[in-house]
């Protein structure tokens, strides 16, 4: 670990599915670097578990930073790593990606 911040990484699981790729990207290779603590709330109510995990993070002791990624998005492997390395590049305050919309073909 390059230092001892410690992210808050959490997932909103709308109906509590949750994609097995986007499971592995925030409980096992979020990030190579850095602590990580982790949490998933499932909710229709996506705006209600957006906020209910902000206030975990909040709340929860030493947490430096808070990453989210949505159950149904795969990402790159230490994707916080990548994230919070632009963040110091550019010392903002906040930081999101984008990322495409599958139509129902899965493209």
């Amino acid at each position: 670990m390059s230092d001892e911040r410690l992210i808050f990484v959490g997932m909103p699981a709308g109906n509590g599915n949750v994609n097995a790729g986007a499971a592995q990207g925030v409980f096992q290779l979020a990030t190579q670097r850095y602590k990580a603590a982790t949490a998933t709330i499932a909710g229709s109510a996506l705006g209600q578990t957006f906020n209910k995990l902000w206030a975990s993070a909040l709340g929860f002791p030493g947490a430096s930073h808070f990453a989210m990624l949505h159950s149904d998005v795969i990402p790159s492997n230490w994707w916080v790593d990548t994230l919070i390395d632009e963040l110091d590049r550019t010392g903002a305050d906040v930081i999101s990606a984008a990322c495409r919309i599958k139509d129902n073909k899965g493209l």
